[in-house]
């Protein structure tokens, strides 16, 4: 990609990465949320997903969510 440079060690593993901010319309905060997401995805993607209501019911259960969101989320969910 034009205007990104990967900075490699010495066994040719990528450490760095560089942006040219010049060739992107890009503001550089949205660039970053852009690749902590990436890395986020990168992170869990061989972990063992979970139906969504098995989740909001956990949320639920933990007092992380009220009834009337649980309830709202459920109903659409559905």
């Amino acid at each position: 990609m034009k205007g990104i440079q990967y900075l490699m060690d010495t066994a040719g593993n990528k450490t760095a990465i560089l942006i040219d901010l010049k060739n992107h319309d890009t503001r550089i905060d949205d660039i970053l949320e852009d690749m902590f997401d990436l890395i986020a995805c990168e992170k869990i993607k061989n972990e063992e997903s979970i139906p969504f209501s098995k989740a909001v019911n956990t949320l639920f259960k933990k007092g992380k969510l009220s009834k009337a969101v649980h309830s709202k989320v459920m109903n659409k969910h559905v």
